[in-house]
């Protein structure tokens, strides 16, 4: 009876360490800081699972300095790494941050759109989307890996 009693006592005890793993963090985001010098921090959480190849060649770059570009509805950054199309798309929510392999950019969205154009969906913006809408032309950036 005792033997029962920690088996079930262990069995519960992992659930509930599973369940605080998959409330608290996912193992799959990446957390990035996009700076904009002299304007401020914009934070990114890209994820493994979207795009795996696509973010590991990202994050072996890092950190990276270029420039955000403003095209229309979207912030294009040039970002010199080569992938293929990973599980692309062709729709897009404001705040959507894809990489495109016909570019060789990083592309933030700030509007819903419907591209005739997929690219790989790599993750999105967690907060500072209203400095990105800020961007006029163009601007210098730095993108950094926090964790």
């Amino acid at each position: 009876m005792d033997c029962f009693r920690d088996k079930v006592n262990k069995d519960v005890y992992l659930i509930v360490s599973v369940s605080k793993l998959s409330v608290n963090q996912s193992v799959s985001r990446q957390r990035f800081r996009l700076q904009i010098i002299r304007k401020g921090d914009v934070i990114l959480n890209l994820y493994k699972h979207l795009s795996p190849l696509t973010l590991l060649h990202l994050s072996r770059k890092m950190p990276y300095e270029t420039h955000a570009i403003r095209q229309r509805d979207t912030i294009v950054m040039p970002f010199n790494i080569v992938v293929g199309k990973e599980k692309a798309r062709d729709k897009y929510k404001r705040g959507d941050v894809v990489y495109s392999p016909q570019d060789s950019a990083i592309i933030i969205f700030l509007q819903d759109t419907v591209s005739s154009r997929s690219y790989n969906i790599i993750g999105e913006v967690e907060e500072g989307i209203e400095l990105l809408d800020s961007i006029k032309y163009a601007e210098s950036i730095r993108i950094e890996k926090m964790e």
